[in-house]
């Protein structure tokens, strides 16, 4: 509802539901609680994660009958579609980034403390999840258990790794963001893109919610959901057709390459102006690529507590940002 209310009342940007009203409680001691929202309803085509799933669904039916797929013909459609929904992004972040005398929403300097503050919360959280690994090593699926124990292997280079993005300056401001953004969290509209649900993470508190950090969060977010959407899609192309995950594995792999370059091609479009965005192509890397691991590692923590079976993609995702083979891709 903040959000909302922030988003419809004090910025032009309209790539989202306009608040239109809210149903809150007021009791005649305490804090008043919202128990209904309002927002504009517009017609659309779906979220997109599930129009990406279809277009993989379609891709691999294509590359399975013919030999010598034009890859980026293949997804030139696609890859337009994510360049809107970075400048989307993009210009939402630009948007709250905006002087305001709402204190909720006014950019704030990011500091050398906060880089600090920052670093070591990704560290903790790193080392409780290398922690909870090797307790879970002896129950995770068999083909997990490979990247599993190589993670483990790294954990020092893993915990310097962060300790180097988070070291230094940058140049930009921390901001609200929405805070749990992903392709389930925009809807297709014709060619366009609508962001929707601005809670931010549920696990978290509210308190944690409205704390400002880099807007880079999000794109963060909407880089893993892109690797999410690649093993989803090969684990269904595969079903009961084994000897074809070679060959569609490499294939996806390509169309996460390309989707993030589009994605991120976008996003430098509509961000442009930003302060909250770093104008150093090399602070913006470094920044982008601490919060990825930083959401990978959560990622890993929930799928260890939640959904063992789904370990792989974390696992893999911190093994490519360990590597550097994504990173190129910022």
């Amino acid at each position: 509802v903040e959000m909302g209310r922030f988003l419809t009342e004090h910025t032009q940007f309209r790539g989202f539901a306009p608040l239109a009203g809210t149903l809150d409680y007021r009791p005649r001691q305490g804090e008043p609680t919202t128990v209904a929202a309002l927002f504009a309803f517009t017609r659309n085509q779906g979220d997109g994660w599930t129009y990406t799933l279809s277009h993989l669904q379609r891709f691999a039916t294509t590359y399975r009958g013919e030999h010598g797929t034009d890859l980026e013909a293949a997804h030139a459609l696609y890859l337009g579609q994510m360049a809107t929904l970075g400048r989307r992004v993009g210009e939402l972040h630009l948007a709250l980034s905006s002087p305001t005398t709402e204190s909720a929403f006014s950019p704030e300097p990011i500091t050398a403390k906060d880089l600090k503050a920052w670093g070591r919360e990704v560290r903790d959280a790193g080392t409780q999840a290398m922690d909870l690994l090797k307790a879970s090593l002896p129950t995770l699926p068999g083909p997990a258990q490979a990247d599993a124990e190589w993670l483990l292997g790294e954990r020092r280079r893993l915990l310097a790794r962060i300790q180097d993005l988070a070291t230094g300056p940058v140049s930009a401001s921390k901001t609200r963001f929405h805070g749990d953004l992903h392709l389930g969290q925009v809807l297709l509209v014709a060619d366009d893109f609508l962001i929707i649900d601005f809670e931010g993470e549920p696990a978290r508190s509210l308190a944690e919610r409205r704390r400002k950090h880099s807007p880079l969060r999000d794109v963060a977010g909407m880089l893993r959901s892109f690797d999410y959407a690649r093993a989803t899609a090969l684990g269904r192309a595969c079903a009961g057709r084994p000897a074809d995950r070679p060959a569609l594995d490499a294939a996806f792999a390509d169309w996460q390459r390309r989707a993030r370059a589009s994605f991120l091609a976008g996003y430098r479009i509509g961000v442009d102006g930003a302060a909250s965005c770093p104008a150093s192509p090399e602070e913006f890397h470094r920044l982008v690529t601490l919060l990825e691991v930083d959401k990978a590692i959560y990622e890993l923590r929930y799928e260890l507590s939640q959904r063992p079976t789904w370990v792989g993609v974390p696992l893999t995702g911190l093994r490519a940002l360990l590597n550097g083979s994504l990173g190129a891709n910022l």
